[in-house]
């Protein structure tokens, strides 16, 4: 097999890994693209601690990041962290002005929005996972139906959502996901709706592992019949790539710690655009709490913790 040719199975491996432990995107129909950056490309990424943090972002129709979640791992204790953060946090950023979050990758690119989350929270991602819903869809589907404990009952797209468990398959699960008008609090619900899907399907992957390489070998196969994956793009060497499957392979979902960094809600501009207000403190503080992969101090402000 070419060198170029593993690159990308691995690629594929991690992309698999990573979005079932972090984050689900927006449900949006169009071509799947799934890209991984290092975001101090010239330096590498280093993974000799078997630590690391990926800054996730889906994207909707309109190439606007609708989900963001900054996630940590550590592969000594099997621990991981999810903070997710709200699309309309309105930020003063460099060369853009004031906009939503979810404008920054569109405009300026990975390594504007990775420096925009790492002044939010304190903390500087290692690495940016971008991909759209048909990559999403495609490689959820490789897990098989997933089990969401959600606490609010709604109807989006057809699909019925009872409070309680459920029980979705990539469809569903999309539309589960994307629901936001309706629920108690908007999009600091729907962020945490991501959360529980992840661990959901965090769990559902590890349910197959029965053995050394299983849980690799068999998303490799699933992904050989997968067409919707029509571009990968990553900056990553082949090494790199293989530290991370690595590392993402050895997260516990009962190890696994999630919050929203919530805010107050504004309205601006002559048409009143609905916005998120984060203070700057409550956003380091949190952050601070993350930084040892676990959240000791729980979720401050908004308690919505899934139940495992």
């Amino acid at each position: 097999m070419s060198p170029s040719r593993t690159l990308l199975r691995v690629l594929r491996l991690v992309a698999v890994g990573l979005v079932t432990l972090l984050v689900v995107p927006g449900s949006a129909v169009r071509p799947a693209t799934i890209s991984l950056y290092g975001v101090e490309t010239a330096q590498g990424v280093d993974f000799s601690d078997g630590t690391v943090w990926v800054l996730v972002l889906g994207s909707d129709s309109e190439g606007l990041t609708d989900a963001i979640q900054l996630v940590g791992m550590d592969a000594q204790t099997g621990s991981a962290v999810g903070l997710g953060i709200p699309r309309d946090t309105f930020l003063d950023v460099p060369g853009l002005g004031e906009v939503r979050i979810n404008q920054v990758y569109q405009d300026a690119g990975p390594g504007e929005v990775a420096e925009v989350v790492g002044d939010l929270t304190g903390i500087s991602p290692d690495l940016v996972l971008h991909l759209d819903s048909d990559g999403f869809r495609a490689l959820l589907g490789t897990v098989g139906p997933v089990q969401v404990r959600t606490p609010e009952a709604f109807t989006n797209e057809g699909v019925r959502v009872e409070e309680g468990l459920n029980t979705f398959g990539p469809s569903e699960a999309l539309a589960y996901a994307d629901f936001r008008v309706g629920l108690d609090r908007y999009d600091f619900d729907r962020s945490a709706n991501h959360q529980r899907l992840m661990l959901a399907a965090l769990t559902a992957l590890r349910a197959q592992k029965d053995g050394v390489g299983f849980m690799e070998q068999a998303t490799l196969t699933a992904l050989d019949h997968l067409d919707t994956l029509d571009t990968v793009d990553t900056d990553l060497g082949p090494t790199e790539m293989y530290r991370l499957a690595q590392l993402v392979t050895t997260m516990d979902p009962r190890r696994v710690d999630t919050c929203v960094i919530t805010g107050s809600f504004a309205e601006i501009g002559p048409h009143d655009a609905s916005v998120v207000i984060v203070e700057e403190a409550f956003a380091l503080r949190i952050g601070a709490d993350a930084e040892d992969f676990q959240l000791d101090d729980g979720c401050p402000g908004f308690d919505y913790r899934p139940t495992r």
